[in-house]
């Protein structure tokens, strides 16, 4: 029945019981409500619609798509009518974005009691907006009480002659008082900002805020200018090559005075080496000695190369006749006058800086590198080479930070790790935030009683997103504090790693404007892997290459997050999606060389 059922999620009421709180991101287990229905229906419905009245762009970011009210001021008929009018399919399953408890036998008992629909009753009474619509007959109906100005949900029922359907011992409950939030388990409406989001979804989110904070470009000297990203188009105003010249050492003469029995006497007239030209001309029965790389004389259109021919006084007898044009290179068959050679948004390689270069340009206008401040954090770190006490680990995740910045072309500055003080946290972290564009963090972002980074940016600046099913790094925390940009990693080098490799590099590209996408590998496992969650997976793994052309890789079974040694021991990680899965040996999987 899936394809037949669309799941509308009602989240357009005011809440004016809480405050006007936006019931669709209150969190329970972390999660928001909106998406925790979403995620409940995901496998049960064709599609997921949110009838909501405010923050559309916020259901926008998490993949929803919400339909605001057509019709103001009839209560939840209004959500009722947008989603009726936006469903394609035969059915459409409503319920309140505050339902507490959604049960697997809801939509198979409301399909069985028939064609007219039903809707729900539980040990509280009747639920009219828990309930499975007819969508057509559903739009006719709403429409007709619009126009009698009746808008009670139970009379829209009744005049479809739907089934109440009994579910005994069941309480789907409702969010309506701070007490029903307190019984529901639910979390601080203070955390209104997305959690525990799916990877593609904080990829869109970090894509977006850096698209929206691009750093200024400025003007520098190609020597300066490698591995920036490119700010400004180049244009060519020259064609290359700017002349016709010879592509080998040899003569350069007229192909029509070549005989057939490729035995031809020509006699030399000059010399053009590669420099400035010479402005010679060729006439009939004439050659010319020319260089590599040197321009054509008038009149010549091929070049002979020198091993073919014999030198006797100023006579070159040609032994083996070239094709007409042969070894020639002919002026703007590279590049044309006006040609974009090179895009806004291309990192400037080696080879596109020595194409620069090649066009007379002196400098190219780049994109600024943002400047990043990195933080270690916990009264647990001590710096390499001091003796450990116990209890204390060696503080491996600076360098490990510093490294994978630097290595992006990033001058990462490092600070004095963090202590576990919340009132120093805040102030060394603004003080930071007010000169970098970038703020990062290593560690205390998790739900740890010492954990204060997380409060501290909903306190003083933005939460964009808190927690990411990915594994390892679900704690990743993204935000804005002062005027920087903020990633909060997880303590765990692994997950410093993989948080940064995929998203933490996004960013660093995003804020430069790096329109090209970075090159994406795969590989065939050289082992069986069995993946035991649906998080999206970041495993350890080494390339190995044969003669075949095929890449391999062979996955770390220490795949616990605090195992650098594995890290250290491979060299890419092993994308694994978001499902329980087996994995044979020779399946393909992507991977993320390091």
């Amino acid at each position: 029945m899936r394809e037949c059922v669309t799941l509308g999620i009602l989240a357009g009421g005011r809440a004016t019981r809480l405050g006007g709180l936006d019931k669709a991101w209150l969190l329970r287990d972390g999660e928001p409500q909106v998406l925790r229905l979403a995620r409940s229906f995901a496998s049960r419905a064709d599609s997921v619609l949110v009838s909501a009245n405010r923050d559309l762009a916020r259901y926008a970011d998490q993949g929803l798509r919400a339909i605001p009210d057509r019709v103001f001021d009839i209560g939840p008929l209004g959500g009722l009518d947008a989603l009726a009018q936006a469903c394609t399919t035969q059915w459409l399953l409503t319920l309140p974005v505050d339902a507490v408890l959604v049960d697997d036998r809801l939509l198979p008992e409301l399909a069985g009691a028939g064609e007219r629909g039903a809707y729900a009753q539980d040990d509280d009474g009747a639920q009219p907006l828990v309930a499975l619509w007819p969508s057509a007959a559903l739009r006719d109906a709403i429409a007709r009480a619009i126009d009698a100005n009746d808008y009670a949900i139970h009379a829209l029922q009744a005049r479809l002659d739907m089934a109440c359907v009994r579910f005994p011992g069941l309480r789907f409950g409702n969010l309506n008082t701070p007490d029903d939030l307190a019984a529901a388990g639910i979390d601080a409406p203070m955390n209104e900002f997305p959690t525990r989001i799916a990877f593609e979804q904080a990829r869109s989110i970090v894509e977006s805020v850096a698209a929206g904070r691009q750093l200024p470009s400025e003007g520098l000297a190609l020597p300066r200018a490698h591995g920036r990203v490119l700010a400004q188009d180049a244009i060519t105003a020259i064609p290359l090559p700017p002349f016709d010249n010879s592509a080998m050492d040899g003569y350069a003469l007229r192909h029509a005075d070549l005989g057939s029995d490729g035995d031809t006497a020509l006699r030399l007239v000059g010399e053009q080496f590669a420099g400035l030209s010479l402005d010679l001309r060729i006439g009939p029965g004439q050659c010319s000695r020319i260089t590599t790389g040197a321009p054509m004389p008038q009149g010549a259109d091929t070049v002979v190369m020198k091993e073919n021919t014999r030198i006797d006084g100023d006579t070159v007898r040609v032994l083996i006749a070239p094709k007409p044009g042969a070894h020639v290179r002919r002026a703007g068959e590279d590049t044309k006058i006006g040609d974009r050679v090179l895009q806004a948004g291309q990192p400037l390689t080696p080879s596109r800086i020595a194409l620069a270069a090649s066009i007379g340009m002196a400098a190219l206008e780049v994109a600024q590198r943002p400047t990043v401040a990195v933080f270690t954090t916990g009264d647990e770190l001590v710096e390499p080479g001091l003796p450990l006490r116990p209890g204390q680990i060696y503080n491996s995740n600076r360098e490990l930070l510093m490294g994978l910045l630097r290595a992006d072309g990033l001058e990462p500055t490092a600070w004095p790790t963090l202590p576990d003080d919340p009132a120093r946290i805040e102030s060394m972290l603004r003080d930071a935030a007010q000169a970098f564009d970038i703020v990062i963090t290593c560690g205390a972002v998790s739900a740890g009683e010492k954990d204060f980074i997380p409060t501290l940016l909903q306190s003083q600046g933005r939460v964009h997103f808190w927690k990411v099913r990915m594994r390892p790094g679900m704690p990743l925390l993204f935000g804005e504090l002062e005027r920087a940009l903020f990633l909060g990693l997880p303590g765990n080098p692994v997950s410093v790693l993989a948080t940064y490799l995929t998203l933490g590099r996004m960013l660093v590209d995003g804020l430069q404007g790096r329109g090209e996408p970075r090159p994406r590998f795969f590989a065939r496992l050289s082992a069986p892997w069995h993946k035991a969650h649906e998080r999206l997976e970041f495993l350890r793994g080494r390339l190995q290459s044969a003669s075949d052309g095929i890449l391999h890789v062979q996955p770390n079974p220490a795949d616990g997050s605090h195992r650098m040694r594995a890290a250290a021991d491979s060299d890419a990680l092993i994308v694994l999606p978001e499902r329980v899965a087996d994995y044979a040996v020779g399946g393909v999987v992507e991977v993320l060389p390091y």
